[in-house]
């Protein structure tokens, strides 16, 4: 039988803090993803202390993510992650060159690895889904590219609405994520879940 903890002020206090951490490294993803575009599109500022910056939101997310599963499991999504932000600055440069096989290829990869992040992520818990992660994170990716488009033309008021909707959007992604670790730590026993994931090998390189 599956029994509920009772939660107190400190459970509340800690879940709260959780939700903020989590929608603050969400947000950070997507304003570091932008910048990184801007700077590689435009030739403005340091791409590379850009990327610098937005490699470490893959390792923030561990620092959060390990206390709650484990070093192990932690360690794969930090790899997958790491691998969609090369898979977003690979894509920034074809785009940038005007390279259309490079585009459609690391287009292409960038839904796999979507992919392959939404199954990782219920194979770390069975409250969450994977049609609502494949769901969510197609959709962050298809605004991220619609964003790139519109910086490589110049359409910046596209630009500014499009990176309206996608800082919006992550509250969503925040969100279904903190539900799901609360759902996890609440019940002292799990359901079934799937066999634990292997941690992937990351195939990125910066």
């Amino acid at each position: 039988m599956i029994r509920e903890k009772k939660f107190n002020d400190t459970n509340i206090y800690g879940t709260t803090n959780l939700l903020i951490n989590l929608r603050n490294l969400w947000l950070d993803l997507a304003i570091w993803t932008r910048n990184y575009m801007v700077s590689i599109i435009s030739g403005y500022g340091n791409a590379n202390a850009v990327g610098e910056r937005l490699y470490r939101i893959p390792t923030d997310f561990y620092s959060r993510l390990q206390m709650i599963f484990g070093a192990q499991r932690a360690q794969g999504f930090m790899n997958l992650l790491s691998q969609h932000i090369a898979l977003i600055m690979e894509t920034t440069s074809a785009m940038k060159n005007r390279d259309n096989d490079a585009l459609n290829k690391n287009t292409q990869s960038l839904y796999q690895d979507s992919m392959d992040l939404a199954n990782y992520l219920v194979g770390l818990n069975p409250y969450w889904t994977t049609i609502q992660w494949s769901t969510l994170l197609e959709q962050y990716i298809n605004m991220t590219l619609q964003e790139m488009v519109a910086l490589a033309s110049g359409d910046f008021e596209k630009d500014i609405d499009i990176f309206d909707r996608i800082t919006y959007y992550t509250v969503f992604l925040a969100d279904y994520l903190t539900e799901g670790i609360i759902q996890y730590i609440t019940f002292k026993q799990e359901p079934p879940a799937p066999i634990a994931p292997q941690v992937p090998q990351t195939t990125w390189k910066r």
